[in-house]
Formats: C-alpha cells, structure tokens, sequence
C-alpha cells in the first residue's frame, strides 16, 4: 500500500469561516503532523467548496485514517454528501481533483445512494501500481462495500459487495473491513467481517481482487456471540513464528467482556485457532501487542482479582499475563506463557513480574497522608497468610521539598519531573528468599509514559 498523505483542510475551514480554537484536537490534526496552514491549501479547499455543486464536505467516521480532502498518489480525493429533502434520498462519495502549474481542474465525481461513509481508505487491490478508492457506505441501515479505480483521471466503479456467499445474507447488514497482506502472497487481502445484530452472529471471510478486478472469496468463518462490530478489534500480523494471521479483540455478549479469537490461512482456507466456547476472555478490551520484541503479536489476559479492590469499571492498574498461542487448533489450541506485568497507570509505573513470582503476588494498595504506597505480598493458594515481600511507595517532589525530607537515594527505583519511586523492604528474609534485590528490582521496574 501506498503512502497517504491527508491534507486536513477541516483546520482550514475552521480559520476561514468560524475563527474557532485551533488548538482543539480535531481528528485531522492528528493525522499529519506536517499539515500546515497555508495559501495553497487555502486555494485547494476554495476550490473544492466552489465545485461541490450542491454537496457538502464530509468526513468518513474512520476520521484517524482519513480526511475530508485526502491526496492519493497524484490526486487530490473529496469526500462530499448531498441531501435532498424534498425526495428523501441522500447520496455520498467523493470528487477527483487535479492539480498543475496552472491550478485545480476538476476531473470527475461519483455519487451512491447512502446516508453515510462508515469507512474510507485508498489500497492498490489489484497491483496495478495505483490506489483504489473504498467505501461502506451505509444506505437505510444496511451497509455495502464499494471499490473504485482511477484511470486517466476518470472514477469508474469496479465492484458492489455484499455478502451473498452467505446463506440468507440479507439479514447481516452491518459490514466492517480490514486490508493487509493476510497470507504470503504479496497481494494485498480485505478481511471483512459480516453481521446479524438479531443474533450477535459474525462471519468473517478474506476478499482478493486480481489484476482484471475480479474479485475472488475464500471460505468463510462464523463467530458467534459478538456484541457488536463498532467495538471490535483486530490486528493482522505474525501469529507464531513465520505464520502470519489475524487475532480478532471481540466484544461479548454473554459475558459482556472481551474474547480473543486468532485466524490464519492454510491451503488457501480461512481457519480458527480456538472452539468458540474456549476464547480467551477478559473483563474489557485490552490490546495485543508483542510484549517480548520477538516480532509474534501476544495475547493479554488480564489477573486483576490478584489486585485489592479492582473492579470492572475502574481500571487505574492491571495485572497482565503476556502469552503466545502453541500453534494447535481446536482441543489442541492453547496459549503458552510469556510474561508478566502489572501497569499501574494511575501513578505511571509498571513491574514486570519475576517468573518466579508469576500468578502468586497479590498487591494492595494504600495511602498515608496524600502519599500512596503500593504493597506487594506472595500469595498462593497453600499459603495461609499472604508474605509481604516490599514496597513501591510514590512520593511527590514538591511534598518532599515541602518537608524539606529526603529520601533515601540508594532505595530509588526511579524518578520523573514530579515523583520518586522508592522500594521499601520491612522483611528483608522474605525479599531475599525469592531472589530479589535493589539492582534486579531497577530492571523490573520502569516508567510508562516518560
């Protein structure tokens, strides 16, 4: 996929016509750092707006991704809308601007029925050298995916799908998509995902298009119990070690939390990793990530009942457990240890649990005065009392240089601009008995956000 560079211009806007705060942060802004005000893009967008013939501008909800007015390979893209409220019909898609020495041109356009664009984005499907142009748009709540290429400066519609290699497809109306290179084929694939909201049942099935824009289907998959698709994750990448995959971060329905499904492509067939009664389950969304840098994306689950009074609404802390699927499907499927880390997010630290001590710390949390110190005691389920083991006690500067106290330096885990992390250790047995010391301490503990 190509590079997108998306110019912004809803910040232009804003100056141009309301004199708003630009300092809010609107999606665009964060898009491209690099996107500035200035006399070119303020021509480009009075260009656009002069040229809309009775659209407006509008932008597609995946706004992180994109803009209203993006530049795709030598073109300039528009997102536009037009409503006409006498017939009740609404149309959306988008305008194709050229630039040379002599100004903006407008190329083409192309209009569907719709109220909204749900996603927008620009890929090279066919591996023709140039970005198509997608759209789900939705049209009286029911959501279809539509590609366009870009030819000589004329839009021409390549393809409308719908799910119809899916028995009574009419009934899964809502649609969300994924592009990546899913396989090891070096084209790019679409995972789309399909859903009935009646009955909280998703198929998910990969799309290729050739270089004729044939548009080609593999086997599809059906996950059940999904919440919805607005709340659903999915990351394409290595699932264990050469094997590439897509590990889906679905919302429940049943358990109203999080479970983790991982799919992979074998003799050009979509598989599952997990029965769909055995996901992974965590109370809320946590994201994948690889936590030992070995380039495999992990699974978190979280161990917040080994935390005092955590509950399922405030997440100030978790405790996590890093593991990594076992390359079984099935009965077979499991998920192989990696790590520990318990993230305090609240007071900006985090621990990465000795081996040791995995599954068997518990951690409590208390305040003294308007300091707050965090104990951490070994617990198993054969021991009769928890074992406190130390301390990471949060002193502020400024209280420190109030009292004009300071701490003990060689106890220092670490320190930012507003606080020291000290370690307290009342039971030196107990510390040293699982391995523990200053220097080993240091290394397992560390800042989150610097």
């Amino acid at each position: 996929m190509k590079l997108l560079k998306v110019a912004a211009l809803v910040f232009v806007m804003c100056i141009m016509t309301t004199g708003c705060d630009t300092s809010s942060d609107l999606p665009e802004n964060l898009l491209d750092d690099n996107i500035v005000y200035d006399k070119g893009n303020s021509e480009l967008y009075t260009f656009i707006n002069k040229s809309l013939d009775g659209t407006t501008l509008v932008l597609p909800d995946n706004s992180s991704e994109v803009g209203q007015i993006n530049e795709v390979d030598s073109n300039i893209i528009a997102f536009q809308k037009r409503q006409d409220v006498n017939l009740k019909i609404n149309k959306v898609g988008f305008v194709l601007v050229s630039k040379n020495d002599e100004g903006y041109t407008l190329e083409d356009s192309y209009l569907e029925e719709g109220e909204e664009i749900e996603y927008a984005n620009f890929y090279d499907l066919n591996n023709d050298g140039n970005d198509e142009v997608i759209l789900l748009i939705n049209n009286k709540s029911v959501i279809t995916m539509n590609v366009y290429s870009i030819k000589d400066n004329k839009v021409k519609k390549i393809s409308k799908v719908k799910p119809t290699w899916i028995k009574d497809y009419k009934k899964y109306t809502q649609m969300k998509i994924k592009v990546g290179f899913i396989d090891n084929d070096l084209k790019l694939d679409i995972l789309m995902m399909n859903y009935d909201s009646s009955n909280g049942e998703m198929y998910v099935t990969m799309l290729n298009y050739s270089k004729d824009n044939e548009l080609s289907t593999t086997n599809t998959i059906k996950i059940p119990n999904v919440k919805n698709l607005n709340d659903l994750y999915l990351v394409i990448g290595k699932v264990y070690n050469n094997k590439k995959g897509i590990i889906l971060s679905i919302p429940t329905l049943k358990e109203n939390g999080y479970g983790t499904q991982i799919l992979f492509i074998k003799d050009n067939k979509l598989k599952k990793v997990f029965d769909d009664d055995k996901l992974i389950l965590n109370s809320y969304y946590v994201p994948v990530k690889d936590a030992n840098s070995d380039g495999i994306i992990d699974i978190p689950v979280l161990n917040n009942n080994m935390i005092e009074t955590f509950t399922s609404n405030s997440k100030p802390s978790a405790l996590i457990s890093w593991r990594k699927w076992n390359n079984k499907t099935g009965k077979d499927a499991d998920t192989i240890f990696i790590s520990q880390v318990y993230y305090n997010y609240k007071n900006n630290f985090k621990f990465l649990v000795p081996d040791n001590l995995a599954n068997k710390l518990y951690i409590q949390k208390n305040i003294v005065g308007d300091t707050p110190y965090y104990v951490f005691y070994y617990y198993d389920k054969s021991s009769k009392e928890p074992l406190e083991l130390f301390q990471i006690g949060i002193s502020p500067k400024n209280l420190v240089e109030d009292t004009k106290a300071s701490p003990k330096m060689d106890t220092i885990l670490a320190e930012t601009d507003n606080n020291y992390y000290q370690l307290v250790v009342k039971n030196k047995d107990a510390f040293e008995k699982y391995d523990l010391t200053l220097e080993n301490m240091k290394e397992y503990f560390s800042i989150i956000y610097k």
